[in-house]
């Protein structure tokens, strides 16, 4: 049987088995898919690209890379796979897919969880929580690259491409024969210091090996340090830094390894910890010397990234449901190629309200600080609940993890060994920004409620734009990063930044949006029906609605930016209302003046606003003359769509006024 006729009988088996029905259209063209963007970079011999799918939630990307997996394993000796994944429990999931196809103990995953060595109490208690038990297979790393199928996470992929040791991208000292990468890959390594890391750094080992030649180059770094934070223009947010560490400086520290740390401080109880946070301030020095740093003055943090992937190196296809959006991987250029989203899910019972999230609460670092500022915080969270969802509900609530751990609301974070809180007769699952992705946890959960979005530091978006595009940082692509007003709640950043700075926010917010019941698809490609209620930018998701949520309803929107943040009033509220609330189309322009409050030379700029001209696009909305849909006069119309008859509709409106019964009084 050939690896092909495999798959597709592998890919049966599991959504039979999964979904509990028959193979559809839309799983054969998921499945095509993956088998043709898996070959083409197996075929790529120059291994010169990261092969990217954009498949949707539910389209069964994850299951089919572990389907391709299989077949190639059963019908060709010399194949070799890993598959990473974002989360570790992802990884345990999957291991067990392949095992069921292939065999048992046909593969090895290693993560921090389920290494042999450095073992300790607090890593048991932590698999505990995670795994909800001690994995009972424990892995060596180097035991890794004698393994054809191995799993692991993002994380542990990036560290192995940063170390050079090569256990997880290759087998038998030759790279592996494809690696899929589940989601987008966090393969950037950001790192950032403060002067007083550095002195730190110098003191732990001036307290181990107190000959280490290292030390003085550590002393010397920290003053410059200094030197350059007190001497900079403070009026001037970032600053581009080249050169800031000499070639022969970071010589120094050349070939150094975690394994090498450990080993001069491993008489300190946290040697390991320890270990892993010096490495990461030896990568900063050897990135510095390089010259790609800057300087985040309002945080003194000294910036260096890289991208831990290299051409050449291994075939790499990432598997991801927002690759079109995401905005990362186009910055490669021609290290990357894309493959188009071959399927059609449809998200036609979407219901979706956007609501305001205010305004006092959109620094939660800075809310925490005040007791009674946090305290209304918590209580808004469960307004937003009370008001948005029914008891009966199963509900999944996205929000800061500071929220959860601080126990202003009374909702846990779910974990496989937690269950959800019980509370006014709805059943609540917590997860915060910045974790759950490729999670099934809460496929049941007929609502989700998303509370802001998922911003990263400035400096750490800023660097890794430059560690996947490769861009050398100079001083004006940093002073576009300071942003833009939106015509929303966020500031944009612009020129290299822009499109990653939105397609972080968008990605993040459908991926998390898509934890819930709107990830499984019914037989015809249509997501199952669920409540989607957002305190999110409006104007962001507006603008990319269509994108994200094909087919889905337009929201209802009961809420505008902030003034501070556009040049909004309560106009631009009314003239959402209104345009939600029309029932027949098309609305002459006096209608619409008279109902919003404005003059009707103002028509146009009273709907050249972001938010309503994202919304108009969503609902077909155009503005036409009266001669260019048929009418008397030289009004102007709002019409709806292009297949309808604006000047029957608005004479049947009419007929419809006229026909109204009188109030006698």
């Amino acid at each position: 049987m050939t690896s092909k006729k495999q798959f597709f009988d592998l890919r049966k088996q599991q959504i039979i088995k999964d979904h509990h029905r028959p193979v559809t259209a839309y799983d054969d063209q998921a499945s095509e898919a993956v088998w043709a963007v898996a070959q083409g970079a197996e075929g790529d011999k120059t291994k010169a690209a990261i092969y990217s799918l954009s498949l949707p939630t539910g389209a069964g990307k994850s299951m089919s890379s572990v389907a391709y997996c299989a077949a190639r394993y059963k019908t060709d000796p010399s194949f070799s796979c890993g598959i990473f994944v974002n989360e570790i429990r992802e990884a345990v999931v999957m291991q067990k897919e392949l095992e069921k196809l292939v065999g048992e103990c046909c593969s090895k995953l290693w993560s921090h969880l389920h290494r042999k060595a450095h073992r300790n109490k607090r890593i048991d208690d932590r698999a505990k929580e995670q795994l909800g038990q001690i994995p009972e297979r424990l892995v060596s790393k180097h035991e890794l690259s004698r393994c054809r199928v191995i799993f692991g996470t993002h994380h542990a992929l990036k560290n192995d491409i940063q170390s050079g040791r090569k256990n997880f991208t290759h087998y038998k000292d030759n790279p592996r024969s494809i690696c899929f990468v589940d989601e987008h890959p966090e393969l950037a390594v950001v790192a950032s210091v403060q002067p007083r890391d550095i002195v730190d750094l110098f003191q732990l080992f001036n307290k181990y090996d107190p000959e280490y030649e290292g030390l003085s180059v550590l002393r010397d770094i920290a003053s410059r340090m200094m030197t350059i934070l007190n001497g900079l223009d403070k009026e001037t947010p970032e600053y581009s830094l080249q050169k800031f560490v000499s070639s022969e400086e970071s010589e120094v520290f050349e070939g150094m390894s975690w394994a090498d740390i450990f080993e001069k401080i491993k008489d300190d109880q946290n040697a390991a910890e320890l270990a892993e946070w010096a490495l990461g301030i030896i990568h900063f020095l050897q990135e510095s010397a390089a010259g790609s740093v800057f300087l985040d003055r309002r945080n003194h943090l000294f910036v260096s990234s890289r991208l831990s992937y290299n051409p050449g190196k291994g075939a790499f296809v990432v598997l991801d449901a927002t690759a079109d959006v995401h905005g990362m991987l186009a910055l490669l250029g021609s290290d990357h190629k894309a493959f188009p989203n071959p399927v059609d899910i449809r998200y036609d019972h979407l219901e979706t309200t956007i609501l305001p999230y205010p305004s006092q609460f959109r620094k939660p670092s800075d809310a925490i600080k005040i007791k009674s500022l946090w305290d209304d915080f918590g209580k808004w969270h469960l307004n937003l609940l009370r008001d948005n969802t029914q008891p009966g509900d199963k509900v999944l609530l996205i929000s800061h993890k500071s929220v959860y751990t601080s126990k202003v609301i009374p909702f846990s974070l779910f974990s496989t060994t937690s269950k959800p809180t019980i509370w006014e007769g709805r059943e609540v699952y917590g997860l915060n920004w910045g974790a759950g992705l490729g999670s099934n946890s809460f496929k049941e959960c007929n609502v989700v409620v998303e509370v802001g979005v998922f911003h990263i530091p400035r400096h750490v978006l800023m660097a890794q734009c430059h560690a996947w595009s490769g861009k050398t940082i100079t001083q004006k692509m940093l002073n576009d990063a300071i942003g833009r007003p939106s015509g929303g709640d966020i500031m944009e950043p612009q020129g290299l930044y822009a499109d990653p700075a939105k397609g972080h926010l968008l990605r993040w917010s459908k991926q998390l949006v898509m934890r819930g019941r709107a990830r499984q698809v019914d037989e015809n490609g249509v997501s199952l029906p669920m409540r989607y209620v957002s305190t999110s930018d409006p104007v962001l998701l507006m603008e990319h609605w269509n994108t994200l949520y094909p087919g889905a309803p337009t929201p209802r929107i009961t809420t505008t930016v902030s003034k501070k943040a556009g040049s909004y009033g309560t106009r631009a509220q009314k003239t959402l209302d209104f345009l939600q609330s029309v029932k027949k189309w098309p609305v002459s322009s006096e209608e619409f003046c008279k109902a919003v409050g404005c003059a009707r030379t103002h028509f146009r700029q009273a709907l050249a606003v972001r938010l309503i001209e994202g919304y108009m696009i969503q609902q077909e909305l155009d503005i036409k003359s009266a001669r260019e849909i048929g009418l008397p006069g030289k009004a102007l119309y709002i019409v709806k769509g292009s297949g309808s008859d604006p000047a029957r509709e608005y004479q049947d409106s009419i007929k419809d006024v006229r026909a109204a019964p009188k109030t006698i009084h």
